[in-house]
């Protein structure tokens, strides 16, 4: 089975991109701790092509979201740090 996938930067190289956010219902992090992660943008098949698994979540394998909702995978380094003993699935990020 071969596969495809494209990103907007490559991974590991020296260009990041990275977005400010709070959770919602959460308060918002205080001025100066401000939350901050690096954002990939991924095709349909970027993780097949690179044999990266998905630890859990549903992932619609190329076909449109079927909500207006964009999807965020996150590290699991991202959960222990933003959701410590918590279960990410479902929550929701806003900047």
């Amino acid at each position: 089975m071969q596969s495809a996938g494209v990103v907007n930067l490559l991974p590991w190289g020296n260009s990041d991109v990275a977005l400010s956010f709070n959770i919602a219902g959460q308060p918002p992090f205080p001025p100066g701790s401000e939350a901050a992660a690096k954002l990939h943008v991924v095709s349909p098949g970027y993780f097949e092509a690179l044999k990266i698994s998905i630890a859990a979540g549903p992932i619609d394998r190329g076909r449109r979201q079927r909500e207006s909702s964009q999807v965020v995978l996150v590290s699991e380094e991202f959960v222990r740090t933003y959701f410590p003993g918590q279960n990410p699935l479902g929550q929701q990020l806003i900047n």
